[in-house]
């Protein structure tokens, strides 16, 4: 070849190169000014390269998805899938982009012919066509096919077995990690183990649990924070070398042969084979055991799968729930550390070969936060806007990293900050918009929803700002078309199914219309929230067997949720027939035997039933493992022909009280007729308390200081139940006030006027130390007090202390059933002087402290 013709070709090998290399260079310059038109056509330029097609082209993904376009990108197959060597870490990072698969749900188009791809792609590792099993799963779940979703559940190779159950033991801010609460050294079926509140518990299999890869605790135990072992037994035919992969919501240890093979103390909600390590398993059986953590969550999950080195599952291993014996391995007591995900190490490798390219970095981000790593995230994301701190795209990564972490603070100064340094940007508009909305400027937000159509076109989010823009103006025939036109556009949406189905019950008053809606949706749609709006309204029609077709199917397509048989129990319940709905409550507690509020129902059943000794044991047992369970106490008195407690207490006239005080002048803005505090305290610990105020207003400061009163209460841990809020007059009139949960307005208060408060507050915390009880109460403040009392009803099964501060008042103690009353009182106490910079008058004034701690 000649020489000078090998010249021409290098030269335009060369210039080809450097042009389009600069396209990809020039696409991100120009993101760096937020110059997005003049991006988007040098991407395209550069996606016709083969050596920067591949970056181009997920940059645009990117861009697509930033600007609302992300489900119009359907060519990533071609463009992306087919072009690389190994597409294993950037189907995983780009797993939830519109232009791969999107959220979760129903498919079609092209994100459908991804996933059926990735299924039958054999050359993928064994991780990712799982998880594709999973994904195609939850598309025939919300398509309403739950025989097929059952199908690709099972092909997930997911340890798949009904397991055994130990808990719920404590795990107060996640400390129960650290500890041995005795199962990992008790696998027998028999052994007994204290659990979170020291009722004494065994492992339990349920007569059902989840087969959908992943298995959920929650159901069969229902605490929001806890530690929950789960073992089974692992046939192996042969001695064998495989690797363990877990997946998990929340904190995790696995043992094999107890010997720990995976741990992981830092709450993460991960994906599949997240954790991996290698392990023995040896001929015969072997004890597999998992241990996971939660704290404030009711999804804890977690999933287990033996599989090769390329993550294909090890098909001829089986599980038993029954005891078996196996070979135990002792001596080790710390797991090695789990093998780095294959995505994570791929790309931290390319972000640190080209430290310039910023699609690396987007694509580290989103690998991580598949596995909630945000501080990984954040830092990475951080590291590019570094170099580049005015590009959106990275800033909105950075946006979603601090979604994931809950830190409001920086979100709302990154959001503050895409508004002023891009305000035509999507988010930043509809951000604008939502705010307007919340500042009720509905003509500027209506503005600026039409500055975002112009833009950016219409999609389900800006149908539902103009609805909920309509809708807050009342203009009901704008409304009225845009809920047609919306629902017409979207008929998938469950959102505008819903502005539908209220259009007609709500709107038009046609309910049979709204459950034609709702039916149409649920014929080859699922979800629960109108499963359950449907079931409501065939009941309210009186189309009861409708109603039961539901609840039925409901609980055969999730039989492992002890609610959807409580459901069943209450729709038998309501008719009356209490064999029934006894039954569908002893199944529940077949699913979740140490439930209290499960043993209560079936109490209430049989109680109907009139099978009273069953019923008493059936509340005994729901107080035993619920000490909070107080509509079971009440039953179970009322049963034992036991008098109500609180006719211990003493009773006060209050209005006669107040009649009586009607001559008494103070030099004071208002006095105490009545400051009163009972209080329950049960042997198993939980508490009851009971507040009486009666308060003369006696000029305009008093009327100023109880015009407005709030009742003090946790709404977290506390039920509040106000039983009476009223202004008694002058003449005798009473007027209610007005309520706003613990929130009481006094209207029309006058001098004179004497005010009357009464409340009962429950207490519901969790954890050994909130079992207990201890409080103060100050006998004398700096207004004047006819009667000042407190009683406390404590079990004679508990120890308490008690101390008075600053007087010397004794306790009656009268006896009540298996209580003691224990009454302290005082009469016109000595008012407390104020002077300035003085202690509280809890301080200086006669004080009553009661613990049942032993300090």
């Amino acid at each position: 070849m000649p020489q000078r013709y090998l010249l021409c070709l290098l030269l335009t090998y060369l210039f080809s190169n450097q042009l389009f290399a600069n396209d990809y260079e020039d696409a991100w310059k120009a993101l760096d000014h937020n110059d997005r038109k003049k991006a988007r056509e040098l991407l395209l330029k550069a996606m016709n390269d083969p050596h920067t097609a591949v970056d181009a082209y997920i940059t645009y993904t990117y861009l697509q998805s930033f600007q609302g376009k992300g489900p119009e990108t359907d060519d990533f197959i071609p463009r992306l899938y087919n072009q690389l060597k190994d597409p294993n870490p950037y189907v995983y990072s780009l797993w939830f982009n519109d232009a791969a698969l999107g959220s979760y749900g129903k498919k079609d188009g092209h994100q459908l012919e991804l996933l059926n791809r990735l299924i039958a792609d054999t050359a993928l590792n064994g991780s990712i066509r799982t998880a594709a099993h999973y994904f195609k799963a939850l598309h025939y779940q919300f398509s309403n096919d739950m025989p097929d979703a059952a199908k690709e559940w099972a092909k997930m190779g997911a340890v798949d077995s009904n397991w055994q159950l130990a808990g719920p033991f404590d795990n107060l801010s996640g400390s129960g990690y650290y500890k041995d609460y005795g199962p990992l050294g008790h696998p027998e079926g028999d052994a007994r183990f204290a659990s979170f509140n020291n009722a004494m518990i065994t492992w339990f299999t349920p007569t059902f649990m989840g087969h959908e890869g992943y298995t959920f605790p929650y159901p069969h135990v229902q605490r929001n924070s806890a530690i929950v072992y789960a073992q089974t037994f692992v046939y192996s035919p042969d001695d064998r070398r495989v690797l363990i992969n877990a997946g998990a919501s929340g904190s995790i240890k696995v043992w094999v042969n107890d010997r720990p093979v995976l741990a992981a103390s830092k709450e993460l909600t991960t994906e599949l084979d997240f954790y991996r390590q290698q392990v023995q398993l040896k001929k015969g059986y072997n004890r597999l055991l998992v241990q996971l953590g939660y704290t404030s969550t009711n999804t804890p999950n977690f999933i287990i799968r033996f599989t090769d080195d390329r993550y294909n599952a090890v098909g001829d291993l089986h599980y038993s729930v029954a005891i078996q014996a196996y070979p135990r391995e002792t001596g080790v007591t710390e797991a090695p550390p789990s093998i780095k995900h294959f995505a994570e190490d791929y790309f931290e490798k390319r972000v640190a070969a080209e430290p310039g390219n910023y699609v690396n970095y987007l694509l580290l981000a989103d690998t991580y936060l598949r596995n909630n790593k945000v501080i990984e995230a954040r830092r990475v994301i951080e590291t590019a806007l570094q170099q580049s701190p005015d590009n959106s795209i990275l800033r909105l990564q950075l946006m979603a990293v601090l979604i994931k972490e809950k830190n409001r603070t920086l979100l709302l100064e990154e959001a503050m900050r895409m508004k002023d340094k891009d305000p035509d940007c999507l988010i930043a508009i509809r951000m604008n918009i939502q705010q307007l909305i919340r500042e009720e400027k509905y003509d500027e937000a209506f503005r600026e929803l039409d500055r975002c159509t112009q833009l950016y076109g219409e999609d389900e989010e800006s149908w539902s700002a103009r609805m909920t823009l309509y809708s807050k103006q009342n203009k009901m025939d704008e409304l009225v078309k845009a809920i047609q036109a919306a629902y017409d556009k979207y008929p998938d949406n469950a959102d505008m199914v819903q502005w539908m189905y209220s259009l007609k019950v709500n709107g038009y008053k046609d309910d049979k219309a709204g459950i034609k809606v709702l039916e149409d949706y649920l014929k080859d749609h699922f979800n629960f929230k109108l499963i359950k709006t449907l079931t409501e309204e065939y009941t309210k029609e009186g189309e009861k067997e409708k109603a039961l077709a539901l609840l039925e199917g409901s609980k055969d397509e999730f039989p492992y949720d002890p609610e959807l048989y409580t459901n069943l129990s209450n729709f038998y319940y309501d008719k009356s027939d209490y064999a029934r709905a006894a039954d569908f409550g002893r199944q529940a507690l077949k699913l979740a035997p140490y439930v209290g509020t499960y043993w209560g129902n079936l109490g209430l059943e049989l109680k109907q039933e009139h099978q009273d000794s069953d019923a008493v044991h059936a509340y005994r047992q729901a107080l035993y493992y619920d000490a909070t369970n107080y509509s079971s106490r009440e039953h179970l008195r009322d049963l034992e022909k036991k008098p109500s407690l609180w006719k211990a207490f003493p009773e006060t006239d209050i209005y006669k009280a107040i009649k009586d005080s009607a001559g008494k002048t103070y030099d004071y803005d208002y006095c105490y007729l009545l400051d009163e505090k009972f209080a329950i305290v049960y042997a198993e610990g939980a508490t009851e308390e009971y507040t009486t105020l009666a308060v003369r207003i006696l000029d305009q400061k008093g009327i100023d200081d109880w015009k407005e009163y709030n009742i003090g209460y946790n709404s977290n841990t506390q039920v509040l139940k106000i039983e009476k809020a009223e202004v008694v007059k002058k003449n005798g009139a009473v007027m209610p006030a007005e309520q706003n949960d613990n929130q009481i307005v006094f209207t029309g208060l006058e001098a004179g006027d004497a005010i009357v408060i009464k409340f009962k507050i429950q207490n519901y915390a969790d954890g050994r130390v909130t079992r207990h009880y201890w409080d103060r109460f100050g006998f004398s403040g700096f207004e004047p007090e006819d009667t000042a009392r407190y009683c406390l009803l404590v079990s004679n099964k508990a120890k308490f202390d008690y101390k008075m501060d600053n007087a010397t008042v004794k306790s009656r103690q009268t006896p009540y059933d298996d209580f003691t009353l224990y009454t302290w009182e005082m009469d016109n106490p000595a008012v407390v002087r104020d002077e300035p910079f003085m202690p509280t008058s809890m301080d200086v004034g006669p004080t009553l402290s009661v613990s049942t701690l032993d300090s």
